[in-house]
């Protein structure tokens, strides 16, 4: 008896004619079908195309070569093409490397590309604009402002967080130990793999296994990890502990998974998305209880055409 059918009787998994497993037969409607929207065959070729760097403040080559000439020598520092001989923090130079400049005339210049620009502060009522209870924020770019800390951000999407709108003169908050830049209006690492840690998003919005697409960026999620050994395309895994029938599954990029708990316990089925080995760490559970390390009390896993894959394991990752 499958580990979902000790606490849904009527579960059975269903291979199609193309062998793409889903979820069937079952009564309880939160754990019903892993459809076939979920089933198709991705086929996109995942590449980042060439940097070519052509002026001050673009993104450096792939090997970190900028176009200079004798008389504009650049370097690339942090990802972006910046004047050789120039004083750190001033007009047109590098910024400093928590994204900050000297004061121009009395007034904060603006971190961007990891250039230090002359820029005007935001109107009242825009983005990283002032508000207050009689000056109330707007949109931006169809994004609906509000008022925090007595800026205008965006209700989804911070300034300043990683992969959101810069902060006010293009500040933006550390992410772990790493300094992000503000590049074309978002918080981002520049000369970095599309697809990793902090990295935008590779094509698809894909990320690297324990990642998920944000805001158009590669955040490491939250939660224990739950990892599968083997070549497998689905697992249906029931753990059991105090309050793990309340934790929320994070499930990887380019993985589609249903959950349900009751009793103490939390039943899981998951499958990658196209006809492709399952995802090494497919899903992350948040909310557990600090120390808590919930019993994997059985699973099973099955290749792509629904056959058992006896040696395969579901383990806690780190």
């Amino acid at each position: 008896m499958g580990v979902m059918a000790k606490i849904l009787p009527n579960f059975r998994p269903v291979i199609r004619a193309d062998g793409c497993q889903y979820i069937s037969g079952i009564v309880i409607p939160l754990i019903a079908a892993l459809v076939e929207a979920g089933c198709g065959h991705d086929r996109s070729v995942v590449g980042d195309p060439a940097s070519q760097p052509s002026a001050i403040g673009a993104p450096c080559g792939y090997d970190g070569a900028c176009p200079s000439s004798p008389d504009r020598p650049l370097v690339c520092d942090r990802g972006f093409c910046v004047p050789r001989r120039c004083i750190a923090g001033t007009e047109g130079c590098a910024c400093y490397s928590n994204n900050t400049c000297d004061l121009l005339d009395a007034s904060p210049m603006s971190c961007l590309d990891n250039l230090c620009r002359r820029t005007p502060a935001a109107e009242p009522g825009t983005l990283n604009g002032a508000c207050s209870p009689t000056e109330l924020c707007g949109m931006s770019e169809g994004h609906s402002l509000s008022c925090r800390r007595g800026r205008c951000e965006r209700d989804d999407c911070p300034s300043g967080a990683l992969g959101c709108p810069c902060g006010s003169y293009g500040s933006c908050r550390l992410y772990g130990t790493r300094q992000p830049v503000c590049a074309s209006g978002r918080c981002q690492f520049a000369g970095c793999v599309a697809g990793t840690d902090g990295c935008r998003c590779d094509t698809g919005d894909r990320c690297s296994d324990g990642l998920q697409c944000t805001n158009s960026a590669c955040i490491r999620l939250p939660g224990s990890p739950l990892a599968v050994e083997g070549d497998v395309r689905s697992c249906q895994v029931l753990l059991s502990g105090a309050g793990v029938d309340r934790a929320s599954p994070t499930w990887a990029d380019g993985v589609r998974g249903q959950a349900i708990g009751r009793d103490g316990q939390l039943a899981l089925a998951f499958m990658s998305r196209t006809d492709t080995r399952l995802s090494a760490s497919p899903v992350r559970l948040g909310g557990l209880a600090t120390g808590l390390t919930p019993l994997i009390q059985s699973f099973e896993c099955f290749d792509g055409l629904g056959r058992r894959v006896a040696d395969a394991r579901v383990v806690w990752g780190r």
